[in-house]
């Protein structure tokens, strides 16, 4: 005999075919429908159970009345169908409130930068779609996805970045449709838009010189020389402060990427003698600030980069600005440039790949050695010190500071 259970947020059906055999399948109807006062609550879940039964019945007499088992499966198909159909239509649940539950659920899971992403999408997401973000969520369609995408660009938004606002979209479509409070996912392959990856360029060693001596500010050319000994971005580089990150005893320099702050990972360097010597004179004109760079520290980053771009032009290096298709421009040579210069550099000087990975903070793949027999056991105990970095470091060129 036909019969209904909880399993998750929806009744199941248990029921027996005409050989006998039993099945237990979803009815795609909520035991438990959400966005309801208690009142409404009550009343739907004895509705919804009700259904369940109907629909239990419906399924077993189907499944004993005929050994098709392709005109069961489309028949239930259609009864899932109707059912989903009916709750997200009875369920209530407006875009909006839908949406902003869903971001305040997600953001203890992700990091504090996918968050921020999180939190921009919905907020754009709402501009785009006007009054229409108070509708009833089941509305939201394909239609408004595109309206978005379209919106996106009007602000000259990269394909990268409305492709990534699209796949938050697409994540919490998907699970409104696991609850029953959307058909369909409404962000399809169609929606995602070409990305144009801007290839960067790599300051060369003359080329950093230049730039050093473009600027009177010496906490310029301490950002300067964090980039092109460290590695580090921009945003790391004007952070950091004297304790703990610099260590003279041991001529190292530690710091946490903001970039990949979330994962925990700390990257520890031994200082080049040319920053070394550096850090020791700027050290002893500090006074009490505790910032490395205090004129620098705390500016909003896309100041700090124009900054760097006009250093760059004082020097009398083009900055290689790109157009992309949507008026968007961006300069292939800028302060990240450095970082490129700072493993293109490492690699000459014949660093193993898993030492450049460890000192550049990028995810290290490899081992000392390239060749793909190296076995994963091998990788794994294969221990990178302090000191197996600093001859890799100290062979990297020398620059002349003004």
């Amino acid at each position: 005999m036909a019969s209904i259970h909880k399993k998750g947020n929806y009744w199941y059906i248990a029921y027996t075919d005409a050989d006998k055999k039993r099945h237990f399948v979803s009815s795609g109807i909520l035991h438990a429908p959400p966005g309801l006062t208690p009142e409404d609550m009550k009343k739907k879940k004895g509705q919804n159970e009700a259904k369940a039964k109907v629909q239990a019945i419906e399924m077993e007499q189907l499944a004993q009345g005929s050994k098709r088992i392709s005109v069961i499966k489309s028949r239930f198909a259609d009864i899932v169908s109707r059912a989903r159909k009916t709750e997200a239509e009875q369920s209530g649940v407006r875009l909006r409130t839908y949406c902003d539950r869903w971001v305040e659920d997600k953001l203890p899971e992700v990091s504090k930068s996918y968050g921020c992403q999180i939190k921009l999408c919905k907020t754009e997401l709402y501009e785009s779609l006007g009054g229409r973000a108070d509708g009833q969520f089941v509305h939201f369609d394909e239609e408004d996805v595109t309206d978005f995408a379209e919106f996106l660009t009007s602000k000259k938004l990269g394909g990268r970045s409305i492709n990534k606002r699209l796949r938050i979209v697409h994540e919490m479509c998907s699970q409104a449709v696991e609850q029953a409070l959307l058909l369909v996912n409404p962000v399809t392959h169609d929606h995602l838009q070409k990305e144009h990856a801007l290839e960067r360029a790599y300051l060369a060693t003359a080329q950093v010189e230049g730039v050093l001596g473009a600027t009177d500010l010496i906490d310029w050319h301490t950002v300067t020389l964090f980039g092109y000994y460290c590695g580090m971005r921009l945003g790391d580089a004007t952070s950091n402060q004297w304790v703990p990150p610099v260590n003279f005893e041991k001529r190292t320099i530690t710091w946490t990427p903001q970039k990949t702050r979330w994962m925990g990972k700390v990257i520890t360097l031994p200082l080049h003698p040319v920053l070394y010597s550096h850090l020791v004179k700027v050290c002893a004109m500090r006074g009490e600030n505790t910032f490395i760079t205090p004129k620098l520290a705390g500016r909003p980053i896309s100041n700090l980069s124009a900054e760097f771009v006009a250093i760059i032009r004082a020097a009398g290096i083009d900055p290689l600005r790109t157009t992309f298709p949507n008026g968007r421009t961006m300069c292939r040579l800028s302060h990240h440039s450095l970082r490129h210069t700072f493993c293109t550099l490492l690699k000459r000087t014949g660093a193993p790949e898993k030492e450049r990975n460890q000192m550049s903070g990028h995810s290290a793949t490899g081992s000392r050695s390239s060749d793909p027999e190296v076995s994963r056991v091998a990788r794994t105990y294969d221990h990178v010190e302090i000191e197996d970095l600093r001859k890799w470091i100290d062979l990297l060129p020398a620059l002349n500071i003004p």
